[in-house]
């Protein structure tokens, strides 16, 4: 195994890190998305059946959970994005195992950060918000290195 490309200085692993740190919160972002639309579906199939409502619905929850992406002139992409989610429509519950994976993965590495004997694994309200806080300030941390 070469470690030849392995970053050295530490703008380069701050670069290393956020390049990897932030599309998987732009994945969980997307995941959070698609269970909650699969969730409205079945909760509400006589809804659900019209296509114009589970579009709207998809922006509804775009909007909601990823606020920061302007879709000015491309309405349309918006609109239909749960039609280019093909786990919607062959393995509608395998989606959110990803999700799940994600948050395990993440209360991991907030375990790890202060104890490397052992970790939890829990998926209750007051964790996944330790977990956001977590990220928020991870984010927050590493776009501040990069900025100076």
């Amino acid at each position: 195994m070469s470690f030849s490309n392995f970053p050295t200085g530490i703008d380069q692993i701050d670069t290393k890190c956020w390049e990897t740190f932030e599309p998987f919160y732009t994945e969980l972002q997307e995941r959070i998305v698609t269970h909650e639309n699969l969730h409205w579906v079945y909760t509400n199939p006589h809804l659900a059946i019209n296509s114009t409502n589970c579009d709207a619905k998809w922006v509804e929850l775009w909007e909601r959970f990823i606020p920061d992406v302007d879709y000015s002139g491309l309405e349309n992409e918006c609109v239909t994005g749960w039609h280019r989610k093909l786990h919607i429509f062959h393995i509608p519950f395998y989606y959110i195992e990803y999700g799940l994976a994600q948050v395990g993965a993440l209360q991991m590495w907030r375990n790890a950060l202060d104890d490397q004997t052992g970790t939890e694994f829990r998926f209750d309200t007051d964790m996944l918000a330790d977990l956001v806080d977590l990220v928020e300030k991870t984010i927050e941390e590493l776009e501040a290195s990069i900025e100076n």
